[in-house]
């Protein structure tokens, strides 16, 4: 079964969605039209929780998205600048002051967002 869900659809029905998953489903979800994310999720396992727990992630690669990057092909060229150490100090300024590395995920932080939903 394949989901499509943009972001916003995503968080407004996020526990009636939860109810439609399967093991094995796929899930596809569009973010940011105009930068155009795509993200693919792939369920492999269901487990009963009570009303007071949330999914959470057990598992993930990579930072994710930088809003405003310029879609994939910004991400891109800023992951090879960061690379090899050449990020733009406007960039850096944009980012706030600080490089963030692609390579990097936080588990943690990723499972405290829907707390703030």
């Amino acid at each position: 079964m394949q989901h499509e869900l943009d972001g916003q659809t995503l968080i407004s029905n996020f526990f009636r969605l939860i109810g439609l998953l399967n093991e094995k489903d796929n899930l596809t979800i569009h973010y940011d039209y105009g930068d155009g994310w795509e993200f693919k999720l792939h369920v492999q396992k269901i487990q009963p929780v009570t009303n007071e727990e949330l999914p959470y992630v057990q598992k993930a690669r990579g930072y994710g998205i930088i809003e405003d990057i310029g879609g994939v092909g910004g991400l891109e060229q800023y992951y090879d600048d960061y690379q090899q150490g050449q990020v733009d100090p406007e960039f850096l300024d944009w980012l706030g002051g600080e490089a963030i590395d692609l390579n990097a995920v936080d588990i943690d932080e990723l499972n405290d967002l829907p707390h703030h939903f």
